[in-house]
Parts: structure tokens; sequence; C-alpha cells
């Protein structure tokens, strides 16, 4: 490939303005003769040829590769709600109703990351409301919430800048490479 492009090149430079062959060229399309100078033919080779159209987005892909092993480092948000019903017949005599029917709303928002350095952090916020039909429970609905906080850093697989960057220092230097090529 780089051959044809330095043989191109050379053409180029020399210019020769005619095609000097015997046969002169034929439109396939409809047989009439194509006049055509060298310049203007290897031009349009150049400009048809499939393999150097496919390489000019090689570049734009490695772009979205940096950006795919940056993402790793992106926050995430995440959610959830749980809803949650029981029945369960009362086994006392003594329990107003006959059945006790229990109802749970659980609702967790959070958020998680990954660092540069290899370790995690999560920041989570759960949230619980409990009600329930029973004369003896003292309140009627429950709440009760709490916070999260959890950091994790592996001390020695996965430990570091560098080791953590490598895939994206990869993907920069074939952005790079693909620039040249």
């Amino acid at each position: 490939m780089p051959r044809l492009l330095f043989c191109a090149f050379c053409l180029l430079i020399f210019n020769f303005n005619n095609v000097n062959a015997e046969e002169k060229p034929v439109d396939p399309g409809n047989g009439e003769i194509l006049p055509l100078t060298l310049r203007e033919t290897v031009e349009k080779t150049l400009k048809n040829n499939v393999t150097i159209s496919v390489q000019g987005f090689t570049p734009k892909i490695r772009e979205k590769a940096v950006t795919d092993q940056e993402s790793q480092f992106d926050p995430s948000v995440y959610a959830s709600l749980t809803p949650a019903k029981n029945k369960q017949q009362v086994a006392s005599v003594f329990a107003q109703p006959n059945v006790s029917v229990t109802e749970n709303l659980n609702a967790i928002l959070g958020l998680k990351q990954k660092v540069q350095t290899g370790g995690n952090y999560s920041l989570q916020w759960d949230s619980l409301r409990a009600g329930t039909n029973s004369a003896l429970a003292p309140l009627v609905p429950n709440y009760t919430s709490q916070i999260n906080l959890n950091i994790t850093q592996p001390l020695l697989k996965n430990f570091g800048v560098d080791i953590n960057r490598t895939n994206i220092l990869i993907a920069k230097n074939d952005v790079a490479v693909s620039d040249f090529d």
C-alpha cells in the first residue's frame, strides 16, 4: 500500500500529462473513449480505492476507543424501589385482627465510581417504610433511613494509577499511529 502511494506521488511530481498507451481508455458504461491524463487516472484510481476509503475511518474509530476506555472511570447512579406485602394468620387469640398484613416499601438510591488508583467508592441511601394493620404496633407506618459510604482500595492487584490507565494510554497511542497511516 505505501509502495502504491509512493509510485502515485512520483508520477504526479513528474507531471505526465497524457496516457501513452496504444489503447485508449474506454468507459465501460456506454463504450465511449475517455481521454484521461495520467494525473486524472491516478487521482480517479486513488479516489475509488476501497482500502484507502476505509482507512479514512480508522482515526475516528480509534478516538471512540479512547472514550470507551476512559468511561470505566465514569460515575454511575442507580436506584431501586421494592414493594413487599405479607399476609399471615395470627396465632394469638388476643390479637386483633385475625390476619396480620405487613406492607414494606424499600427505596435505594446510590452513586458508585471506580477511581484511577484502582479503588471503588459507593454512596448509598436506603429508606424503608414499614406498615402493618396490627393494633399492637406502636407507630404505623414506621420509617427508617440510613446512608452508607463504602471505599475499597486494593493493595496488591490492580493497585496504582499506571496499571489502571494502561488501556487509555494504549488507545491514545493507537490514535497517534492511525493519524500517521
